[in-house]
């Protein structure tokens, strides 16, 4: 079956999607698991254009991009033509006659189920975010969380961990933050041969459209300095508890995050400590190093990546070669303090990285609907 998608919202994650799906699209020809079948963005299509068409990080896009005039109009990417929208509300956009399988929110518009549900009554047969509330502190989503017969239930997968929870019924699923994704995965790689006691991220990453090119005001002061010029203290948040993974039950209250916004344009160096559990009884870096290498090989193969490289930059993995996995693991600079204490460096680059595990996630649910 051909799952037939809808983005909304090109910034950021929307456009990184759009191209991970090209280079799909590229390789395989016509021939994908996954048809995108419409965008709505504030833009019109003739400002979509040049946007997607050439990336400064990234270069050329994969295939070619033109405009359509005809019926509705819009895009026609790579031989398909992609119908556009240009509503600022995405519960505007009739969509019932385009058989929309999932609505991808790239805007992170759609905070809370009271948002997407008329979009679901409008013909939409699932939604997948990234965005929803903090389930830590909104006990009203804990009970979506649960599923109660005055809820729809909220589906939280991160690929290469839980995507198998996944069913077709599912109308609201939510990818979460980057960082769940990334520290998910790594502890996933870890949990079985290594319990975590405690794990400790710091996220350096390229500065943001939400931020300011030159001095301006600003809803978060510190982003209203010119972004080429400062490290910008940054917020990110990772919530594996809510998961609701047997190997991340004991995670709550020991996941913590920060980070900071760098004059680069694309990638982000992620350094993560964490402390095993006592009952480990020591560990070196030959084991770590090991360990992650047969699990990037084998049950996270497609997903992380481990590289020996003692020259591995950030710059590197924005080549995509590297930006299709959600996190390389910097095998070179995994280092021990103490018994029971690592420190891991991982590269990624973070909108690439969610794209394609945000269309591998697409794929999945592809491959259940042909079963």
């Amino acid at each position: 079956m051909t799952l037939r998608v809808a983005v909304n919202g090109v910034r950021g994650p929307g456009k990184g999607f759009i191209r991970a799906w090209a280079q799909k699209l590229a390789m395989a020809g016509r021939e994908t698991p996954v048809k995108l079948v419409a965008i709505n963005d504030a833009g019109h299509s003739m400002y979509l254009r040049p946007v997607l068409s050439h990336s400064s990080a990234y270069g050329p896009f994969p295939v070619d991009v033109e405009v359509w005039t005809e019926e509705r109009g819009g895009l026609e990417i790579g031989g398909q033509k992609v119908v556009c929208f240009a509503e600022r509300d995405v519960s505007a956009v009739s969509w019932q006659d385009l058989n929309i399988d999932v609505l991808v929110d790239a805007s992170s518009t759609l905070k809370n189920e009271s948002r997407i549900r008329p979009l679901l009554e409008d013909g939409i047969g699932a939604v997948l975010t990234h965005s929803l509330v903090n389930p830590d502190v909104d006990r009203a989503l804990q009970a979506r969380v649960r599923g109660t017969q005055d809820n729809i239930p909220i589906r939280r997968v991160v690929y290469g961990v839980n995507e198998g929870r996944v069913q077709t019924g599912d109308q609201i699923l939510d990818q979460m933050s980057f960082m769940t994704q990334v520290l998910a995965v790594l502890a996933k790689a870890l949990q079985d041969r290594f319990p975590i006691a405690k794990m400790d991220a710091t996220i350096i990453q390229a500065m943001r459209d939400d931020q300011r090119v030159v001095d301006d005001l600003h809803r978060d002061p510190r982003r209203g300095f010119a972004a080429s010029q400062n490290i910008v203290p940054n917020n990110p948040i990772a919530y594996l508890t809510a998961l609701s993974e047997p190997a991340f039950a004991n995670f709550a209250g020991r996941v913590y995050v920060s980070g900071a916004r760098v004059p680069v344009i694309a990638g982000a160096q992620i350094k993560v400590a964490i402390d095993f559990e006592e009952k480990v009884g020591g560990v070196e870096a030959q084991q770590l190093q090991h360990h992650l290498r047969v699990a990037a090989r084998g049950p996270l193969r497609g997903v992380l990546e481990y590289s020996d490289d003692l020259t591995l930059v950030s710059s590197h993995v924005i080549a995509a070669d590297l930006h299709h996995y959600l996190a390389v693991v910097d095998g070179g600079s995994i280092s021990t303090q103490g018994e029971n204490s690592v420190r891991i460096n991982l590269w990624a680059d973070p909108d690439m990285s969610f794209a394609h595990q945000t269309l591998r996630v697409l794929e999945h649910m592809a491959k259940m609907s042909s079963s």
